[in-house]
């Protein structure tokens, strides 16, 4: 029964994906499809993030308190500033580590 979940719920997330791939491979797509599946990746990586750095505790918490908030845009503005990912994210996860324990979160 647990083999016949995972296969299930392994076709729900690949035929999805790959169905269009297959039934679209030897076809231009238009400009404006093409312009709009370029905003597809930022609008779910931030539907991931968003929702745990503003409501870490499931309580929106927008103020200089959350060091979830703080780390976030640490990274972002590094990323934005230097464009390395890996010195952004380890700023910014120092800048969360010091809040945290700064103000005995943890």
């Amino acid at each position: 029964m647990l083999y016949t979940l995972f296969a299930a719920l392994a076709l729900s997330t690949f035929l999805p994906r790959f169905l269009p791939l297959t039934l679209w491979r030897n076809r231009d797509l238009p400009g404006g499809v093409r312009v709009l599946l370029g905003y597809v990746p930022p609008a779910i990586l931030a539907a991931i993030f968003v929702p745990g750095i503003v409501a870490p505790d499931e309580v929106i918490k927008l103020d200089a308190f959350n060091p979830y908030l703080i780390g976030g845009l640490v990274t972002f503005v590094m990323m934005r500033v230097t464009q390395r990912l890996l010195l952004s994210v380890i700023v910014g996860v120092a800048v969360f580590y010091v809040m945290l324990r700064s103000f005995a979160l943890i």
